[in-house]
């Protein structure tokens, strides 16, 4: 669904769907949600971390998505990809997505997050580089809205020892 067009909020519900001949959650079985490039806004809906567990890839880059990023994020421990960069989430990025141990990409880039990046997250990227990079497990990849020395210092930024990246 990628550049589809969409607009408005990302609904709950949808993550509640049930399949009528089996009964079981469809979105148990949900490996990617991409919905990069439309111009979905609002706060992302907590089913998303509760429900679609099962998720792989969350890119939900280039929207209009706003609030903070939910410490449920850190639910969705199957995630290999978290990309989010160009919304308009604020806030600290949640300790919990350190717990995300299969993350390989997580780009959160051109938001308004600010405050650390917590160390949880920082030993994922610390794991990588002790194994090579690439194995399983191993975030290779870290972008965040890092301070660059010609930035006014009151844009929220995110102190990042640990980021590939700062945008």
């Amino acid at each position: 669904m990628g550049s589809a067009d969409l607009t408005g909020t990302l609904p709950g519900e949808i993550f509640q769907t049930t399949d009528i001949v089996t009964s079981n959650r469809v979105t148990s079985m949900l490996e990617t949600l991409s919905l990069e490039g439309n111009s979905l806004n609002g706060s992302l809906p907590e089913e998303l971390f509760n429900v679609a567990t099962s998720l792989r890839i969350l890119d939900l880059g280039i929207n209009d998505f706003t609030g903070e990023l939910s410490e449920n994020a850190g639910n969705l421990l199957q995630l290999e990809q978290l990309l989010l960069w160009y919304n308009n989430f604020d806030g600290s990025i949640p300790s919990t997505l350190g717990s995300l141990t299969l993350l390989e990409i997580m780009s959160l880039d051109n938001n308004q997050f600010n405050g650390t990046m917590p160390p949880e997250v920082c030993n994922l990227v610390t794991s990588a580089s002790n194994s090579g990079g690439g194995d399983a497990g191993s975030l290779i990849f870290l972008a965040s809205d890092c301070k660059d020395d010609d930035e006014e210092d009151n844009m929220p930024f995110v102190e990042c020892s640990c980021c590939h990246s700062c945008q």
